[in-house]
């Protein structure tokens, strides 16, 4: 069976000899928290699209940026913000599977230049 993200995680920050369950654990949480929820945005966004029609009281149709991008964008920041709070890096993201895909880490460092 296969081990759970989480004690992937841990048993990854013990191996660099930075694991400490009192702090890292709300870290590693919120980290899995926001995994689930960028999960369910993108799976909206993919139902539905970048781009939502809604009507006004008066029947205007007008379109709009989907709520659920800015959703997912703000997961997305926090998976990273929790991810180096408990030195995760890039190469260990990929490891530990946390990001879907190796071209997203090349769009990072190419948008962080």
């Amino acid at each position: 069976m296969a081990k759970s993200i989480k004690a992937n995680i841990v048993e990854h920050l013990k191996k660099k000899g930075n694991y400490d369950p009192d702090v890292d654990d709300y870290n590693i949480d919120l980290l899995l928290e926001n995994l689930e929820f960028a999960r369910q945005m993108k799976n909206t966004l993919e139902d539905e699209g970048c781009v939502v029609a809604t009507a006004n009281g008066n029947g205007i149709i007008s379109t709009k940026m989907n709520p659920a991008f800015g959703i997912w964008q703000m997961c997305q920041r926090n998976i990273h913000q929790a991810a180096a709070k408990l030195g995760i890096s890039r190469n260990d993201r990929l490891k530990l599977k946390l990001i879907e895909q190796k071209e997203q880490d090349a769009l990072d460092d190419l948008l962080n230049d």
